[in-house]
């Protein structure tokens, strides 16, 4: 009894984690992003920073709590020697999230604001459905409608901000450099459908070898992490190798930037351990919410005001938060524990 009330406090702890954290990573990115364009930082190669700072956080946690220095070095040799599959297995997630960075950065070049942001709604029910096709869960009835509840309600929020909260100059300046931008609205749309799909399936992915495999949650994080970085530093110099070669790779660097950096990395620990505490679906609506703390911390930071859209929108994220709730418990998910035969199916 106790050991289920220590695992829901947990659980409770990393998903209001996750929102908050979110929210300041929104805010602090976009921070970091005003100016003039050729003065910023180049972005990818953040991404890239993230994944390395990532994986001292990893190794410093496997250390301090789970494993000593001879078994770490056991781990990876039995993972990369030993049992090559298993590191074949996390190349998978690793991959596919970089891919996703870049379809997103593709598709909001390609589309105006509003459109982007409805689709990239979608990766919830992505998840749903790989939750449903690789752990098997099953959803009620009810839960369906708070998943739809809570992508309206994001979208309205989304919409809101685009619209209302943002000061008319930046929001002039922003419709005209997004009307620059439009140069193939069929291919944003693509790679943004294709982003959601493939996040969607990511995250199950990776929530699955968290709970099949007998490893520990930060074991799998400093794997993904350093598999993450060799495909990170391929698309920032094939996307950016110009900007690299004549700025330098830490060009734009300043204080605000490590610490969004510092975020980036620390969410990614955070994500780590709610998917393996709760689950995908519980992730998204974590960062779902999360949209609506960072526009609440606006008003007071920078004194925008919100119309009734925006309130109807948080109005129905925070509806659909009990509801989905009210049955999470009777959720069904079958045991993700793999048969031998199974494992080589999965990857």
């Amino acid at each position: 009894m106790k050991s289920n009330t220590r695992r829901t406090l947990m659980k409770a702890v990393c998903l209001v984690s996750l929102t908050f954290q979110n929210a300041a990573f929104v805010q602090i990115y976009k921070y970091s992003r005003i100016g003039l364009p050729e003065n910023l930082y180049i972005a990818s190669t953040a991404v890239c920073i993230g994944e390395a700072i990532k994986v001292v956080f990893s190794f410093f946690l496997m250390v301090t709590f789970e494993k000593s220095l001879q078994d770490i070095c056991d781990f990876f040799y039995e993972s990369v020697v030993t049992n090559p599959l298993d590191t074949l297995r996390m190349c998978v997630p690793a991959v596919v999230y970089v891919l996703v960075t870049n379809l997103v950065l593709i598709s909001g070049a390609n589309l105006d604001v509003i459109t982007f942001q409805i689709i990239s709604q979608l990766k919830i029910p992505a998840t749903v459905f790989f939750a449903i096709l690789f752990l098997r869960s099953s959803f009620r009835l009810l839960q369906y409608l708070s998943i739809l509840i809570l992508m309206t309600g994001a979208v309205l929020v989304q919409l809101t901000d685009i619209e209302d909260v943002v000061p008319n100059a930046i929001h002039h300046e922003s419709l005209v450099t997004t009307k620059l931008m439009l140069s193939d609205k069929t291919l944003g749309i693509v790679t943004g459908l294709a982003a959601c799909v493939l996040s969607g399936f990511a995250g199950v992915y990776f929530e699955k070898i968290l709970k099949a495999y007998n490893s520990t949650v930060w074991s799998r994080n400093l794997q993904l992490s350093i598999l993450s970085i060799p495909p990170a530093l391929i698309a920032s110099f094939a996307k950016d190798w110009r900007e690299i070669r004549d700025k330098g790779f830490f060009y734009g660097y300043n204080n605000v930037v490590w610490i969004v950096i510092f975020l980036q990395a620390f969410g990614g620990l955070i994500v780590a351990l709610s998917v393996k505490l709760a689950d995908n679906v519980s992730k998204s609506y974590a960062t779902s919410c999360s949209i609506i703390v960072a526009g609440a911390s606006s008003s007071f930071i920078f004194h925008y005001t919100f119309n009734s859209q925006f309130l109807g929108g948080a109005a129905l994220v925070i509806l659909s938060v009990p509801l989905y709730a009210i049955t999470f418990g009777e959720v069904k998910v079958e045991s993700v524990k793999l048969e031998a035969d199974d494992e080589e199916c999965f990857i």
